[in-house]
């Protein structure tokens, strides 16, 4: 008895420290994905209840807000419905998710609509009709809406601090993921990026994108711009632009583009930079900045 009182309070020897987050009113799914992310492990405990939908998070020890270790247990109490039926919170679950919830009430999908928001991940749903803790007959269908994100370019932010980083991103809706350091320094905005996960040029349906920080070099950050029209005559071209520089190659620049059409790219780098742009897998440009 206690080894187990022990053990369930996780790994005491953990050396860093998280935030719990707030997981009251989470579908459950939700809540236990966050916590893994979050290196925290989880319980769960089920209670009857006419006024909170099936699967749904009624509290939680500890708080959101506390912090705790990694690998702490957070137990959460999660309704199992009761005698209404009450329509479930399917906000943040995967189609698949939303189904196996529904069954679970004796409700099923209706209508499945495509929507787009920048802000939240792909394949997830954003909206519901009925909205969540309606209280309907049994059989009732509950319409959905996916989130089906738009492709966004991922801007070049090695060379960048942390806070001009943070800008490009939310300029093209693109949040901060993980955040590592490649020599201890502290997540501060004077921060600069030495690498990036997406990497600067592609095209990505994620909403967030993971930085390696360092301290900042003495090398400067040097800019310019390729200039390119493709001829109004045939088809399109598959151009890419390579940004070669102290910190490696990355791609700044890559699009299928119509013919007549002429592609503006800002570059940059860090110390001795080159530029390398194919088209159609063939280098047309390879200079020094």
């Amino acid at each position: 008895c206690f080894l187990w009182a022990f053990f369930s309070f996780g790994n005491f020897w953990s050396t860093s420290n998280v935030t719990v987050p707030m997981l009251v009113g989470e579908p459950v799914e939700v809540a236990q994905k966050t916590l893994k992310e979050m290196n925290l492990k989880f319980s769960i405990d089920e209670i009857a209840s006419d006024d909170i939908p099936a699967g749904q998070v009624i509290s939680q020890t500890p708080v959101g807000g506390a912090s705790v270790k990694e690998q702490r247990i957070i137990h959460l109490t999660v309704s199992k419905g009761g005698a209404v039926i009450l329509v479930p919170d399917l906000k943040g679950l995967t189609l698949d998710q939303a189904k196996e919830r529904l069954e679970k009430l004796d409700l099923a999908l209706g209508a499945v609509e495509n929507g787009s928001d920048q802000s939240q991940p792909a394949e997830i749903i954003i909206s519901q009709s009925p909205q969540s803790f309606s209280k309907v007959a049994k059989g009732t269908l509950v319409n959905i809406v996916i989130n089906l994100r738009q492709p966004v370019n991922v801007p070049n932010l090695v060379g960048m601090t942390l806070a001009d980083a943070k800008n490009a991103l939310d300029s093209v809706h693109l949040t901060l993921g993980t955040i590592s350091s490649s020599d201890g320094i502290t997540a501060d905005d004077s921060a600069v990026v030495l690498a990036q996960n997406p990497t600067g040029g592609v095209s990505t349906n994620e909403s967030s994108v993971n930085l390696t920080i360092g301290k900042k070099e003495k090398t400067q950050k040097k800019t310019g711009s390729v200039n390119i029209t493709i001829p109004k005559n045939g088809n399109s071209r598959h151009v890419v632009i390579y940004i070669i520089d102290d910190n490696g190659k990355s791609v700044s620049y890559d699009q299928q583009v119509k013919p007549g059409s002429t592609v503006n790219q800002s570059v940059s780098g860090i110390g001795n930079v080159k530029v390398q742009v194919l088209i159609d897998g063939n280098i047309v440009q390879d200079r020094e900045l």
